[in-house]
């Protein structure tokens, strides 16, 4: 079992606290470091991080209540807005069976 919350001490972190058995597995998280002061690992504070984490930890990954209303509002704030545009967008295709001759 893992957790994972925001830093109450510098919020551009999350604290990730890991069994010893998933030390390869938190490897894994980009920009994930080990804090021997405070034994635990941090990472930056990102939607990036979060889907990782999940994706890492999966059913396994507990959320604490800071991360999880930041994750509300970054999602409700900017993901769901992003994912919308990208809706939007329509690819232009070219015929380019004429430029093979």
């Amino acid at each position: 079992m893992a957790s994972a919350d925001i830093d109450p001490d510098r919020p551009k972190d999350i604290l990730i606290e890991t069994g010893y058995q998933d030390r390869f597995l938190i490897k894994q998280l980009p920009g994930a470091t080990w804090d021997s002061t405070r034994k635990v690992w941090k990472a930056p504070t990102s939607w990036a991080t979060c889907v990782i984490l999940r994706g890492l930890f999966q059913q396994q990954l507990e959320i604490g209540d800071n991360l999880r209303s930041w994750a509300k509002q970054e999602f409700e704030q900017r993901i769901s807005e992003a994912n919308r545009l990208r809706g939007l967008l329509e690819l232009e295709t070219s015929d380019n069976s004429d430029a093979a001759n």
